[in-house]
Order: C-alpha cells, then structure tokens, then sequence
C-alpha cells in the first residue's frame, strides 16, 4: 500500500454517527498524523507507521513490512517494553511473550542482513526443549557475562570454558585463582556418596565402569578402577609407580624384578638408594621394620630391626646364605691368621652422624628447579657433607668391635668406602677368617703336642 500524507484535521463525530468513506479518509489521515510529530503544517511527512492492512502487517520505516511486526531504522534500531511502576496492584512487571500453538515452536531469530547467524529456540511438539545456538558455519560462541563480566563461554567446536575462558582448550576448561575454596566441587546433599565417574567407549558407560572418584558415606576417599586392568602415576610425563590390578606395587617399575611379590621397588640411579625408611621417634625401643608372618602362629613377629639399628630374628638366626657348590667357583684362599692378629678389638660408641650437604636441585641445562612457591627445590649432594656430633642423649650403647681404618690395611677387602667416604665393615666375612685361623691354630697345637 502506498504511504499515506496528512492532509487536513476531519471533523467532530458524534455518537452512533455512521461514516461515510469520505470520513474513513480522514479518520485515516488523522490517525497517521497522530503517528507523525503531530505538524500539521508539514503535509508532505512521511509517516514512519505503515498499516498493511491487505497482509495485516505493521511496518515501521519500512512502506514493505515482512512480518506482522516489522521495525526497520538507519543505525541503532531499539523496541522497548517498559511497565510504569504505579500499574494495577503495583506491579510493575514489563514482559514479552512468544506464544506458539500446540506443535509449534517459538523463535527468537539474530539475523544480519535476513542471513540468520543464531536463535533461542523452543520446540514444543515431541519431546519439548529449549536451544541456544549459533547457525552452522559461522564459527560463533555463546557467552554469559553475568555483570558484564565473562562468566562461562561455549565455543563454536563444543569446548566450554568457565572463568572467563576465552579460548577453552577441552571438553571443561576452568580457570581462576586459586584461595580457600575449590574451584570445581561436587557436594551430596545426602549421606550417600559423591563420586565423579570417567569412561571411553572400552570401558562401557555404566556408573560401574572406568573410573570412579569421590567420597564414600564413612567419609573414605574413593579411587576405584572398576576395570581389571591397573592403576597408573606419573610426573613429568613418566610412570612412576603402578597398582596392578591383582593389588601388587610397583615403584618404577611395571615389572621388574618380575615375581609375585606384592611390593616391587626399583631404582635406576646407582647413586640413590632403592628404599629408604625413617624413624622420627628418638625413642630407641621404637622399631623401624617388623616383618610379620603366620609361621609359628598368627601374624607372629619373624624380623624386627628397631629404630637404634638393633636387628632380631625369631629364629635367632640371621638367616642362611646361599652357598651351593653348583653356584661357585672356588678356589682356595690365602691365610688369614697373621692378618687377623694385627686387628685390635675395641669398646666403642658412636657419638657422630654423618649428615650430607644440602644443594639445590638442577636441571639438564644446571639451573636451579624451583617449586610451585619459586622456592628452589633441594636434594643430598650425591658425594659432600659433614660428621656432626650426636646429642650425648643419642649416643649408641657400648659396643664391642673393630674400626674399619684400621682393619683396611690388613684385610682391604673387609672394608667398602660409600660416594661419601664413610667406611663400612663386612664383619659377615670375618667369619669364614676366624675359622680358618681356628683351624691354623689347631693344627700347630697338634704338631706342638705330637
């Protein structure tokens, strides 16, 4: 339809008056003055309300309306809903409403130039849901700015990140600072138990599946692996210790040595001990290792070495050494006696400890590695540090033995020298001498008395 012009103020009206077309003219023109600025002066304005009324459209700025309701303008375009605040029973709610029919859908379309880019979508037929989403192609996000502030973005491949993500690089990407609450918490309102639960296509997708984490009902922390198969941890990318699936341990190692033991430590470092276990207690009746087993009774004690170095077996017996003939070579040996009768014996307490120097620990290219603090991580120095004196309390008790700086001149082999320094004597070996000087000592008695 053609726009239409103000061309004059029509007359009174009186009630029950019947209009003549002549009087629906002007009603009409009087009713788009009243859209216009209300200058009657200007009768060459153009109205920006177009009335369809052939396709029972509404145009605004547009001679052509589309829609039932379509506003068009150069720049900015706004519609505003506004409730004046002294409305019925003050309320003052201001509300939009997109009603469909029974199997219909209601839309809210973004466009740019009639080429849709995204829409908030509901289906009411079938199974009813609602759909926030961007048009295929167009490689947009979603995003909730919650006080103007990125909150949670949904990226155009799926990823979603939360705390203001701008790019999550998987499937839940989150991110904030750290403080006194978690980032990510799972709470159960009940008693019961609260467990995140991780499957792939293998495992199967049932809660009984892959993966479980979480806290039990008595409060136990729960790692479970649902599958047959063993548990894996790793730093800096390397698996460092395994829980098979049968229960055994492996501490660097998948399987070696390859036994049915329940506990499998192994180092690769010869500088580095293979296990280390430490007392704090300075109490000397503490034990450091008690080995139990069910021979000789129910969970009876079979080896204990307490925390002062003190070494007791059930058996009394430091347990036999392998000494089959088909596993050696042998030879004979030299003797021994003149040897052994240059060693003193001696009373002694060991009032010093050796303590090796602290460093800090270095990478491949010999920069410090710091921790998550940017403090520098520390380590023994593998060949220095110190002999300090012991607190009289710590003394050992008297003992009765050699020194192994002054058996090595004599017997070498007695003696090993650690990375440190510090000497160590394999008194086991003075057992074999000591026969063999029985025997010496024997045999000349038996040439003095014949």
């Amino acid at each position: 339809m053609a726009q239409q012009t103000f061309s004059g103020v029509p007359g009174d009206f009186t009630a029950g008056q019947v209009l003549t077309a002549a009087d629906m003219d002007l009603l009409r023109e009087f009713l788009l003055y009243l859209i216009k600025d209300g200058d009657e002066t200007d009768t060459g304005e153009v109205s920006p309300l177009i009335l369809d009324l052939n396709d029972n459209r509404v145009g605004v700025n547009t001679d052509a309306p589309a829609h039932e309701l379509d506003v068009q303008a150069t720049g900015d375009t706004v519609i505003r809903v506004k409730s004046n605040a002294t409305g019925v029973d003050a309320d003052d709610d201001a509300t939009l409403i997109i009603d469909c029919a029974d199997t219909g859908e209601s839309v809210i379309s973004f466009q740019q130039d009639g080429v849709e880019k995204a829409d908030i979508h509901w289906f009411s037929a079938g199974e009813p849901d609602l759909n926030i989403r961007t048009a295929s192609g167009t490689d947009g996000v979603i995003d909730f700015q919650p006080n103007g502030t990125l909150a949670l973005r949904v990226a155009a491949d799926g990823n979603v990140g939360i705390g203001g993500v701008t790019a999550p690089g998987s499937l839940l990407h989150v991110e904030g600072a750290g403080g006194t609450f978690p980032m990510i918490q799972l709470h159960s309102t009940n008693s019961d138990r609260a467990y995140l639960n991780i499957t792939n296509s293998t495992t199967g997708a049932g809660y009984d599946n892959g993966l479980l984490l979480g806290v039990a009902s008595t409060e136990e922390v729960l790692i479970h692996n649902r599958e047959n198969t063993h548990i894996a941890f790793a730093t800096n990318d390397t698996e460092r210790m395994r829980l098979g699936s049968s229960g055994r341990l492996y501490v660097n190692t998948t399987n070696n040595p390859s036994t049915d033991a329940w506990l499998n430590v192994k180092t690769a470092d010869g500088t580095k001990p293979c296990l280390n276990m430490y007392q704090v207690s300075s109490t000397a009746g503490h034990n450091l290792l008690t080995i139990y087993s069910d021979v000789g009774g129910s969970e009876t004690q079979v080896v204990i070495v307490e925390a002062d170095g003190g070494f007791q077996s059930a058996a009394d017996s430091y347990g036999p050494i392998t000494s089959d003939q088909r596993l050696k070579t042998v030879e004979a040996c030299r003797d021994y006696f003149d040897d052994l009768m240059e060693l003193e014996v001696v009373n002694f307490q060991f009032t010093k400890r050796f303590v090796p120097t602290i460093v800090p620990t270095l990478d491949d290219e010999g920069n410090p590695v710091l921790d998550d603090d940017g403090e520098a991580v520390m380590e023994e120095h593998p060949t220095e540090g110190e002999f300090v004196d012991r607190d009289p309390a710590d003394y050992s008790p008297k003992q009765l033995g050699l020194v192994a700086q002054q058996v090595e001149p004599h017997i070498p082999g007695l003696v090993k020298t650690n990375d440190y320094g510090v000497k160590t004597l394999k008194t086991s070996v003075l057992i074999p001498m000591l026969l063999q000087a029985v025997q010496t000592l024997s045999a000349r008695i038996e040439a003095l008395e014949a």
